[in-house]
């Protein structure tokens, strides 16, 4: 059985106040007095217990949580920084280091709250230091000796090539029994040098193929005269007329060829020659063309490419998962409308489950949102089973939505919505919490905060770098006249910054395609260019 971690801090809170015993943990939570120990052992190692409240709810100081690849001491040493530095500075080391100053001041506070816990830890995260950089020098040391190997190693496949050039004396003629034992000499020179027989091979021009086989025959090249060769085992024309027409009786001609096989060997006991020659004697006289009732391989046609000209014309929606801090395997399920115009996010919802009730009800509220009129917008998702389930698309049809879905397998086919959720889990001006949510209706907050962010402060790339909803209102044309003529000014300032003269493209962005053909696309980039 797992226990939560509150679950857990709350019994070592207990144990190490003296308020309970190991035995009396015991037999009140029914758990085993070595995994009791093992929870005490951790405690105490991570030195987190620090002052507990009296009664009510005890609870251990949680340790600290670094992002990967940031260690004890990078973190106390930023929060220094951040005491003693003017803001640029603080900046400028934020960047540097990759840090986000948000996260610079949730250490802070940690620190500042655990003042007990500062002295082990920045032991513990010299000793690590410490501990790196001997792991560094080694690192270093046998760099340098795979660097003086690889110099020797050229050094001696550089001589072992232009001795070969003089025994080859050019391309395209028969190597001679002598000049073969010689090119296997320097071979065997270059392997007691320390090189290995590939190195060796390729340093005077020959496989390691080509050397096992003039070992295997050092007086001649050993090639056959295999122009007018026959095999021996190859089947007589006479029994491969034979072999047609027993596969064509009436007992057999309905069967696929593997089907007649087995059944003439198991029933029949006949053998006449193995599958796949059966195959490629019937291939070969044109006799096993495709049965009418199988059917054929289906070939998936691009989806159909769709233009938007302005807001609420195509939309793309899409599901993704939101971790639960609470269960391993648990995930909450953020449904998301994005307006492929404007890239803003017009709906986001958080369900318990992705199914076709909750994808319903979701496109519903959307609809009746925006007050979307039949025959006015195109909506596209993938393959998903809330996407196809019967209800949804019921849903769309009653609505007058076009509807359109992705290829099977075929990610590109739905960009905007990957495109988002991509940015809605790794975006470093709004973090998505790294350890999960407790709840359906914690993990819509965070989604509903994130969309207000997206939509008013985030600058999308796709759209000139305005907002989504300034894109949404018509509002890109101003920001972009204005930038324009921000950057001209710059321009006549310095003229002599401005190699080219060019400045930023400020072109409001007329149409956006939904999975556009090649013509399209080509037109797409020529106008953004």
């Amino acid at each position: 059985m797992r226990y939560s971690q509150e679950f857990k801090d709350n019994v070592v809170a207990r144990l190490l106040s003296k308020e309970l015993s190991i035995s009396e943990a015991v037999e009140q939570y029914s758990i085993g007095k070595s995994t009791i120990s093992y929870w005490l052992k951790i405690a105490r190692e991570q030195a987190v217990c620090g002052t507990l409240p009296n009664k009510g709810n005890p609870k251990l100081m949680t340790s600290l949580k670094l992002p990967k690849g940031v260690t004890y001491l990078q973190a106390h040493t930023a929060v220094v920084a951040r005491e003693i530095m003017s803001e640029t500075a603080f900046g400028q080391f934020c960047r540097k280091h990759g840090y986000l100053a948000s996260t610079v001041d949730a250490w802070a506070e940690w620190f500042n709250n655990h003042p007990d816990a500062v002295d082990k830890k920045l032991h513990d995260a010299q000793m690590s230091a410490m501990s790196e950089l001997k792991k560094e020098n080694a690192r270093k040391d046998r760099e340098i000796a795979r660097k003086d190997k690889a110099l020797a190693d050229a050094a001696t496949m550089l001589m072992l090539s232009k001795k070969a050039e003089a025994i080859w004396g050019g391309k395209g003629k028969l190597i001679s029994a002598h000049d073969r034992q010689e090119i296997v000499s320097l071979v065997e020179l270059g392997q007691s040098k320390g090189l290995s027989q590939r190195q060796s091979c390729e340093a005077v021009g020959i496989t390691p193929r080509t050397l096992q086989n003039w070992r295997h025959a050092p007086d001649g090249d050993g090639r056959l005269d295999r122009s007018n060769f026959t095999s021996p085992r190859q089947i007589p024309e006479d029994l491969r007329e034979q072999i047609v027409d027993r596969f064509c009786k009436a007992d057999v001609r309905d069967l696929s060829l593997t089907q007649a096989f087995y059944k003439l060997l198991d029933e029949n006991k006949e053998y006449w020659c193995s599958l796949s020659t059966l195959y490629r004697l019937f291939r070969a006289r044109g006799l096993n063309a495709r049965r009418a009732p199988t059917r054929e391989a289906r070939r998936r046609s691009k989806p159909t490419a769709y233009s938007a000209q302005k807001p609420n014309e195509v939309w793309t929606w899409d599901i993704t998962y939101l971790r639960s801090s609470k269960y391993t395997g648990r995930f909450y399920y953020a449904y998301v409308i994005v307006d492929v115009y404007s890239r803003m996010v017009v709906s986001a919802r958080v369900f318990e489950a992705d199914n076709a009730d909750f994808a319903a009800r979701f496109l519903g509220d959307a609809f009746r949102r925006y007050g979307i009129k039949p025959g006015q917008l195109v909506v596209h998702s993938d393959n998903g089973a809330s996407m196809k389930a019967a209800p949804t698309l019921a849903l769309l049809e009653k609505n007058g939505i076009t509807f359109s879905h992705s290829r099977p397998r075929v990610s590109n086919d739905n960009p905007y919505s990957e495109s988002f959720f991509r940015t809605l889990k790794y975006s470093g001006d709004y973090l998505y919490p790294r350890d999960g949510f407790d709840n359906a209706e914690e993990a819509e907050q965070w989604v509903q905060g994130f969309v207000d962010h997206y939509n008013e402060h985030h600058r999308h790339r796709g759209i000139r770098m305005v907002t989504p909803g300034q894109r949404y209102r018509g509002e890109d044309a101003e920001v972009l006249r204005r930038r324009r003529e921000t950057m001209l000014e710059a321009r006549r300032r310095h003229p002599e910054r401005w190699i080219t003269g060019r400045v930023l493209n400020c072109t409001p962005i007329k149409e956006v395609w939904l999975n556009p053909e090649n013509g399209q696309l080509e037109e797409k980039h020529a106008k953004a260019a």
